[in-house]
């Protein structure tokens, strides 16, 4: 039996999939490509207080890779699962 064989919850977890996918990643990527670079911008300055925030920007793309990775996102089970005729 593998984790998702109750359609219920593979239907629930693909539409998850489709709305990290859709909405939530993009977001986080620019979220991260801010981070990244405040933290090009900071380098050239002294004003070294804001580096905790632009790293925690730049960590939100892959804090959110792991969420999906954790959920199940890209395993093969999520996608229907067709009967041969």
């Amino acid at each position: 039996m593998g984790p998702f064989d109750d359609r219920t919850k593979r239907l629930a977890r693909r539409q998850e999939s489709e709305v990290f996918a859709d909405y939530i990643m993009p977001v986080s990527w620019i979220v991260g490509l801010v981070g990244f670079l405040g933290l090009v911008a900071l380098s050239f300055s002294s004003n070294s207080s804001l580096v905790p925030v632009f790293g925690a920007f730049l960590a939100a793309p892959f804090v959110m890779l792991v969420v999906r990775l954790s959920r199940g996102h890209f395993h093969k089970d999520i996608r229907e699962k067709r009967t041969k005729i």
